[in-house]
């Protein structure tokens, strides 16, 4: 009896459990270095307890993580770690464009023109009035940026204070027969005249006939430009040796000599010869139709210097400048742009008759005469309409206030005018 009290005694004692004792049973185990107990399981097999784990289901998932951002999923445990808005901008990225910039979110003021989409919108930063047109700055053909009913094509007008000579002024200030016009920025009115006796060079200021340059006999004067370039003068184009000239104080000593040609389709042979068509670009080369025989284009310098170009076998009637500085030329029915590097004409519009002048405006909407006494605009997209029936050959000028100016070029009688209103 006393022996089972004592073996009683001994397995209940708690200092013998103390000491290392353990239970036959091993589910009444509580030793702290034992991990099979419910607090310090690892499910995943990751070497995260299931207290420290915050997805004890996936190994991908534990404090030790990487963050991957834009899952979805705490990878490492911690609430305070990104995963949506890095930059902290207070847009997702769902709804930011730029999740590693905070300067760039739905929010942000735009900076036009700078490259940058700041406000994640989408827009083409060098269209701040989104016409669809690029600003005129930056490549594009928009002159209002901010205004989007003013574009290319549309409105695009150049900002002067010159007033338009009308043509009741123009038909009776001066009579004779005059064989060219051009328009300075200001808006003053530059004509030749040939089979006149002695041939001028008009000048009107305004409104106003106000000058006189160039007075030379049986010169024949039937092309007229202006050099907007380091030499800034009146350049003519004459039949005396098929010439170029700078006015320069009443005189216009010969600036080179060219190869007499003939042919083409103005009403009298004199406004046919060589050279009948003239544009001077922002470098001074003088663009001149048919200076070194007919079909030919010439590049003439200040020097006097040329490089001529073969463009066809017939003759050509007009040559012209684009805003871009792209030069086009006529050959019978069609306008040509021509490039001189590659020496390539590429066909940019064919007419139901000969063409007999063109120019562009400041939208670089096209402008031109056929032999059908019509004036036709072409717009951008190339469609093509009757901008009015005139009779008579004539020339085409644009006034920087907004007109187009045709001239009839007869040196039979005296010239006339007509103007259209331009967008």
């Amino acid at each position: 009896m006393h022996a089972l009290v004592l073996a009683l005694a001994c397995r209940s004692d708690p200092k013998q459990r103390q000491q290392g004792q353990l239970d036959s049973d091993p589910q009444q185990q509580d030793s702290p270095d034992d991990t099979s107990t419910p607090e310090h399981q690892d499910g995943d097999g990751d070497g995260y307890a299931v207290e420290d784990d915050c997805d004890d289901d996936d190994a991908q998932v534990n404090p030790g993580a990487q963050e991957t951002p834009y899952n979805g999923v705490d990878d490492d445990c911690d609430e305070g770690t990104l995963d949506d808005d890095l930059d902290g901008d207070g847009f997702v990225r769902a709804d930011d464009c730029d999740d590693q910039n905070p300067l760039k979110n739905p929010d942000a003021e735009e900076i036009w023109y700078d490259g940058v989409d700041q406000d994640c919108d989408g827009a083409d930063d060098y269209d701040q009035d989104g016409d669809g047109d690029v600003a005129l700055d930056h490549g594009g053909t928009d002159c209002d940026d901010q205004d989007a009913d003013r574009y290319g094509g549309q409105g695009c007008r150049p900002e002067t204070d010159a007033e338009f000579a009308g043509s009741e002024t123009l038909n009776t200030d001066i009579s004779g027969a005059f064989s060219d016009l051009v328009y300075a920025s200001d808006g003053a009115l530059y004509l030749c005249t040939l089979i006149s006796g002695t041939d001028y060079v008009y000048v009107y200021e305004d409104t106003a006939h106000t000058s006189t340059l160039s007075g030379y006999s049986n010169w024949n004067m039937n092309a007229i430009a202006l050099d907007t370039s380091s030499a800034g003068e009146v350049v003519v184009g004459y039949t005396s040796g098929a010439s170029l000239g700078y006015e320069s104080a009443g005189s216009l000593p010969v600036l080179a000599g060219g190869t007499a040609a003939a042919g083409g389709s103005y009403a009298n042979s004199y406004m046919a010869a060589s050279p009948n068509s003239l544009a001077v670009d922002s470098s001074g080369c003088i663009w001149a139709t048919n200076f070194a025989g007919s079909g030919s284009l010439s590049c003439v310098l200040g020097d006097g210097s040329h490089t001529d170009y073969t463009i066809g076998a017939s003759y050509l009637d007009a040559v012209g400048l684009d805003s871009s500085e792209t030069v086009y030329v006529v050959d019978g029915d069609t306008i040509y742009s021509f490039e001189p590097a590659s020496e390539t004409l590429t066909s940019v519009y064919t007419a139901d008759a000969e063409i007999l002048d063109f120019v562009f405006d400041y939208n670089d909407e096209l402008y031109l005469e056929t032999t059908h006494d019509e004036v036709w605009k072409v717009a951008a997209d190339g469609s093509a309409s009757v901008l009015g029936a005139v009779s008579g050959d004539g020339r085409l000028a644009i006034h920087p206030a907004g007109s187009l100016v045709r001239m009839m070029a007869d040196p039979v009688n005296a010239s006339s005018f007509e103007a259209w209103t331009l967008e």
